[in-house]
């Protein structure tokens, strides 16, 4: 564990589950370049996590942990992309900031925007000219090809192609190994699943799935969206 320095930036991970584990892998690898964050631990509201560690940092307690804290980054290691968007929220209730995180292994042209909050894990692959918004989650190995526009809280898994001039809208999320053709537009709050091949446009509120991807049903609430 790196040596706490006053200089360095104070960041907890919000999220305890496996998406934590690979935001503390990136943070650590991200220190190995340049020391840049002190990592003060994780948060999770899951009360029996509190207490417990993983690789040597703990789960200091829930979200209200920071009530009394100043000057400490969050970044939320929660991928359904509709639990992110509430967490921020609540977070936003608080003396914190949305550091963008993005492992050291990533390319990615500095004719590339990345606003506050993302997560880009290694291996990814960001082309020119594409848009990357707020509180974005970049899995591993996944590629965004030139031009495309990627809308706050889209959550895309591990292996995701997605081809030029691709616009994905707010909350959209991609499961690992999902192939999307290039101009096609995918709405908001949809989910596409694991292993698709889109090449049409994806309506919002919607689930589809397969080879090519299909519309299986609208999303209509929260009960009616698959489990992330």
């Amino acid at each position: 564990m790196k040596k706490k320095n006053r200089k360095l930036k104070k960041i907890i991970i919000v999220g305890a589950g496996g998406m934590g584990k690979e935001v503390l892998w990136t943070l650590m690898d991200i220190n190995k370049v340049s020391n840049v964050f002190d990592v003060i631990g994780f948060l999770d509201d899951d009360k029996k996590l509190h207490g417990k560690k993983i690789n040597g940092y703990s789960i200091l307690g829930g979200i209200n942990w920071l009530s009394n804290k100043k000057k400490i980054g969050c970044v939320v290691a929660i991928g359904d992309s509709k639990i992110r968007e509430r967490v921020v929220k609540k977070l936003k209730n608080f003396n914190v900031s949305f550091p963008s995180i993005i492992h050291p292994s990533v390319i990615m042209s500095e004719f590339v925007t990345v606003g506050k909050g993302t997560i880009i894990c290694a291996g990814g692959i960001i082309s020119p000219y594409s848009e990357i918004g707020n509180f974005v989650f970049i899995n591993l190995r996944s590629l965004i090809a030139h031009n495309c526009k990627i809308k706050d809280f889209v959550s895309i898994m591990t292996g995701v192609n997605v081809n030029g001039y691709t616009i994905i809208e707010k909350g959209a999320y991609i499961a690992s190994g999902v192939t999307v053709r290039d101009e096609i537009k995918i709405g908001k709050w949809s989910v596409i699943g694991i292993g698709s091949v889109i090449g049409n446009d994806v309506k919002p509120y919607s689930l589809y799935l397969g080879n090519p991807g299909r519309l299986i049903r609208k999303i209509k609430d929260e009960k009616s969206r698959p489990k992330l």
